[in-house]
């Protein structure tokens, strides 16, 4: 028996999830021209599946697949933080890093889907992915006819803005002919407001991002931070939302529907000197259940020590000094850039 679009959007809509279609498991020739270009002008990030391949081929992933639902999830929270629940010396957390970890909570409720959906189902099988499967699910959401690119390459849902997270399923459900989706459309306004914004200057082609000065993405990766790239992210500890807070398809975004997604005013914000101190041990007790967890406390403390070089107060030069003699590298580059920028804080 074949599945109803309609039970699935009501389902998803009972889940939070803001909206959601089902595409058919085609391989993507148009794709793997995009690929083959950025693997060619080096614009993959070490994040990315390095078999074009399987990026483009849902089959590769489960050949015995007969559809992909693709979902998406707003985390837009139009309240900012209480700034009297800041701590002194601090550094930023985009939005999608506050609170608790958005892969599990977008997993949670795509599984809760599909436990409904195939109640019926007996020997309906299925993969969910989110933000880490091989599959370029900005594509897949697209090609489902969700939303549309941005110039800062951000997808963008005509409702709910770019603040959203994006599921998507592989499963041997089949669903009517009519129910799949293949359609795309594009609405991003002329303005060149994410492109004018971007410190770094990562979106020098509309719909493009390098990922190679993005500093969302250096402030993720490992190893010795370059000297622009430690001024330019001032205190961001991870991720960058200045070209989404920018963009008019935000102002007037729709609020998350999830309450999993609301977080305290002070995950916000990271305590700079904590983040110095603690023990791996700690740190992995303390925000594993954060998204930017995974990234482990190494590259936490590389940030924070460059965040510190940015506030300009030279309070805080203890906190730095005991970095100067580290034996790992990135840290200490970090500890010595920071301590030469305070020093001409008072100049």
């Amino acid at each position: 028996m074949k599945c109803s679009i309609e039970k699935l959007r009501q389902l998803a809509f009972a889940n939070n999830i803001i909206d959601i279609a089902v595409i058919k498991p085609e391989r993507s020739v148009e794709l793997k021209k995009i690929l083959v270009s950025r693997h060619q002008n080096k614009r993959l990030t070490d994040f990315e599946e390095s078999i074009i391949e399987k990026r483009i081929n849902p089959k590769l992933i489960m050949p015995e697949a007969k559809s992909i639902i693709v979902g998406l999830m707003s985390y837009h929270m139009d309240k900012p933080p209480d700034n009297s629940k800041r701590p002194q010396f601090y550094g930023t957390l985009a939005r999608c890093a506050r609170g608790k970890d958005y892969h599990r909570i977008v997993h949670i409720r795509m599984k809760e889907l599909m436990e409904s959906l195939t109640h019926s189902q007996s020997g309906a099988e299925w993969k969910i992915f989110v933000d880490t499967g091989p599959l370029v699910d900005r594509h897949l959401a697209a090609k489902a006819g969700l939303g549309f690119f941005g110039r800062n390459n951000c997808f963008i849902h005509p409702q709910y803005g770019s603040f959203i997270v994006i599921g998507y399923i592989l499963t041997t459900l089949e669903f009517k002919e009519n129910d799949y989706v293949s359609k795309t459309y594009d609405k991003c306004s002329e303005c060149g407001e994410c492109q004018q914004s971007c410190p770094a200057k990562a979106i020098n082609t509309p719909f493009q991002i390098d990922n190679q000065v993005c500093l969302s993405h250096a402030l993720q990766q490992k190893g010795i931070m370059d000297k622009e790239t430690m001024l330019q992210s001032g205190v961001m500890m991870y991720g960058c939302d200045i070209c989404q807070d920018v963009c008019p398809h935000n102002y007037f975004a729709r609020n998350t529907p999830e309450p999993l997604f609301h977080y305290k005013d002070e995950e916000a914000w990271l305590n700079l000197p904590e983040i110095l101190q603690v023990s791996n041990r700690e740190f992995n007790r303390r925000y594993r259940s954060a998204s930017f967890g995974w990234r482990g406390r190494r590259i936490m403390q590389r940030n924070a020590l460059k965040s510190l070089g940015n506030t300009g107060n030279t309070m805080v030069t203890d906190h730095v000094k005991p970095f100067l003699e580290d034996q790992r590298e990135d840290i200490r580059k970090a500890a010595e850039w920071a301590m030469d920028r305070l020093s001409k804080a008072d100049e």
